[in-house]
């Protein structure tokens, strides 16, 4: 199999990484250790938080350099959600902070970003025409008269109105 490095500096949703990443056949090891990502077939950056933040850590644990040559060696080389971004020449999160310089651009904000509708009624409504909001909201909202919903009917209310359910 294939063996990825993760780079753990602190940041990352490490352990949500390394199990798609065994999912698919490959064989995880989430580590700090620049010997261990020079002789990964692959290396994984992943990422959660503050894009000047990370790039302080990364630089703490002498870790710029290793990534810098990682992406050089024309491996396979995956940047996750701030991972991605600091792949980047520089961001303007919170201040100008410089990235790692792999990619050249900025990070830069949206200036009207449009959010998708984050709800579920209003995925149920447009994804699957069998529910309403309506009901689906008084159904999981509104117990039998007289008692409380216990873990096994929330369980079939959950179910039965599970977009993901085969029919």
């Amino acid at each position: 199999p294939i063996q990825v490095a993760i780079v753990d500096y602190g940041l990352g949703n490490l352990f949500s990484v390394k199990r798609a990443s065994e999912y698919v056949g490959m064989k995880a090891t989430i580590t700090s250790s620049p010997q261990v990502m020079m002789q990964a077939d692959a290396v994984i950056l992943p990422g959660v938080g503050a894009f000047g933040d990370a790039m302080e850590t990364l630089r703490r644990l002498d870790l710029v350099s290793v990534l810098r040559e990682v992406a050089r060696s024309n491996r396979p080389f995956l940047g996750v959600c701030l991972g991605m971004q600091l792949l980047m020449t520089e961001s303007y999160e919170f201040g100008r902070h410089q990235g790692l310089g792999i990619v050249e651009g900025p990070v830069v904000r949206f200036e009207n970003p449009v959010a998708p509708p984050g709800s579920w009624p209003t995925t149920w409504r447009r994804s699957w025409p069998r529910f309403t909001a309506s009901s689906t909201a008084r159904r999981r909202t509104r117990p039998p008269p007289g008692r409380r919903p216990t873990t096994a009917s929330r369980s079939r209310i959950c179910r039965r109105a599970s977009p993901l359910r085969s029919q």
